[in-house]
C-alpha cells in the first residue's frame, strides 16, 4: 500500500509505461496495489489559543489601524520555485493594471520564507521577486516627491502607500497568527504541491472575518477546500486576477457560506473528528495531534484490506482441501471446515491493529 495525498499525485508517483490500473488500484509487476488518499490536518485549537493573547489582539489592533478603509491578502510561503511567488505578484500587478478602482485600497502581505539560500538558482528567484516587488511598489505605490535643485535632489514628505510588504523571513507564530486574522483573503499559487498546511492555518484563524480562500488547483489541499474556496490555474495570470477581484468585491453572504464549508473541513481531520473514533481505535487516545487522523485512516485501511486477504486465503485453502480429498475419493469430514476456519487471522475476526504506545504523532511546524 502507498500513502499518497492526491489523485493528481497518484497518476505522477510511478512511471505510466510499467504499471497498469484498475479503480483505485494500480497493477505493478503482477502484484496489485491499493492507492488511498490520507489527509493530514492541523490542529485549530493551537491558532484559537494564540489569538487568545493579549500581544496577539494587541498586534491585531495596530494591523487594521495601520490599514484602515485597504483590504488585505495574505500569502506565505517558503521562496520555493514550486510555490508560484513569481505568479502569484504577476498576477496581482495584472489585477492593480484591470482594476485602477482598486489603486491604494488593497496590499498583498508575502511572507517568503529562505529555502536552499546557497542554492544559485534559489538565490536567482530571489532577485526575480524582490525585483517584481520593487516594480509593483513604483508603479503603483504613493511616494515622496521629488525635488531637484541644481545637481541636489530632494525628497520631501514620506511613503504614503506600498501595495506589496514583503518579508523574506521566518515570522513569529504571534505575528502569523495576528496576519492571519486580519486578512480579508489568503493566496496560494502553487505550481506544483503537496498537502499545504497554510489554507488549513488562514481558515483556523478566521472565524470572526470569514476571510475569503483562493487556491491553486495544484495545491493537494484544494481536494479538500475546493466546496469553500475559489480555485484557478496559477499559470494563467488574468484568471488569478479574477478570482482576487472576486474575492474582495464577495458579499458578506457568500463569504459566511463558503467559510463554513471551509471550517468544517479544517476541523473534520483533526483531534475534534478523531475523538469521536476514540472507542473504536486506540489511535483516538494518540496525543490529540493531527497526524493521528491520517494514521488512523491509514491503519484501518489496512486492517480491512488483511480482513479481506485473511478471507480469501481461507476460501483457497478450504477448495484446496476438498480437492485433494475428491482426488483420494474421500468424502470432506465434518471438522476439516472446523479447522480450516481455526486458521482465519484474528483480523478476520474484527480486531483491529494495534499500534505500540511508544508511537508519537508530532506537528510540524515547518511552513509548508
Amino acid at each position: 500500500m502507498l500513502r499518497l495525498v492526491t489523485p493528481r499525485l497518484r497518476a505522477n508517483s510511478i512511471p505510466h509505461s510499467k504499471l497498469s490500473t484498475e479503480g483505485s488500484k494500480v497493477i505493478f509487476h503482477g502484484r496489485a496495489v491499493r492507492i488511498i488518499p490520507c489527509a493530514i490536518g492541523i490542529e485549530p485549537e493551537i491558532f484559537e489559543n494564540y489569538l487568545e493573547q493579549d500581544s496577539v489582539q494587541e498586534r491585531i489592533r495596530a494591523l487594521r489601524e495601520q490599514h484602515e478603509g485597504v483590504k488585505i491578502i495574505v500569502g506565505v510561503d517558503r521562496l520555493d520555485y514550486i510555490k508560484g511567488v513569481p505568479q502569484k505578484l504577476h498576477a496581482f500587478q495584472i489585477f492593480l493594471e484591470q482594476h485602477p478602482e482598486w489603486h491604494g485600497k488593497v496590499v498583498l502581505f508575502q511572507i517568503a520564507v529562505p529555502s536552499r539560500e546557497k542554492v544559485e538558482e534559489y538565490q536567482e528567484l530571489k532577485r526575480n521577486v524582490n525585483e517584481l516587488v520593487g516594480k509593483i511598489n513604483g508603479r503603483f505605490g504613493k511616494v515622496p516627491s521629488i525635488s531637484c535643485s541644481g545637481s541636489q535632489l530632494t525628497l520631501s514628505g514620506r511613503i504614503e502607500f506600498c501595495p506589496v510588504h514583503l518579508k523574506h523571513y521566518s515570522i513569529t507564530q504571534e505575528e502569523l497568527t495576528a496576519l492571519y486574522a486580519v486578512s480579508d483573503a489568503c493566496l496560494v499559487t502553487s505550481i506544483r504541491d503537496g498537502q499545504n498546511l497554510v489554507c488549513y492555518e488562514y481558515v483556523a484563524c478566521q472565524q470572526e472575518n470569514k476571510g475569503v480562500m483562493l487556491l491553486s488547483e495544484f495545491c493537494g489541499a484544494q481536494h479538500i477546500l475546493k466546496a469553500g474556496s475559489i480555485i484557478f490555474m496559477p499559470w494563467a495570470t488574468d484568471e488569478v486576477a479574477e478570482a482576487i477581484h472576486r474575492a474582495l468585491t464577495m458579499d458578506k453572504k457568500e463569504r459566511e457560506e463558503k467559510y463554513a464549508k471551509l471550517i468544517t473541513q479544517v476541523k473534520k481531520y483533526t483531534r475534534y473528528e478523531l475523538l469521536t473514533l476514540s472507542r473504536q481505535s486506540p489511535l483516538g487516545k494518540a496525543n490529540g495531534y493531527c497526524s493521528a487522523w491520517w494514521g488512523h485512516q491509514f491503519v484501518e485501511e489496512l486492517s480491512r484490506i488483511s480482513e479481506a486477504g485473511s478471507t480469501k486465503v481461507h476460501v483457497s485453502q478450504s477448495a484446496s482441501s476438498l480437492s485433494r480429498m475428491g482426488a483420494k475419493g474421500g468424502s470432506p469430514a465434518t471438522d476439516s471446515g472446523t479447522e480450516t476456519v481455526e486458521r482465519k487471522s484474528s483480523l478476520a475476526n474484527g480486531k483491529k491493529l494495534k499500534v505500540p504506545e511508544r508511537v508519537k504523532f508530532e506537528r510540524s511546524t515547518t511552513t509548508s
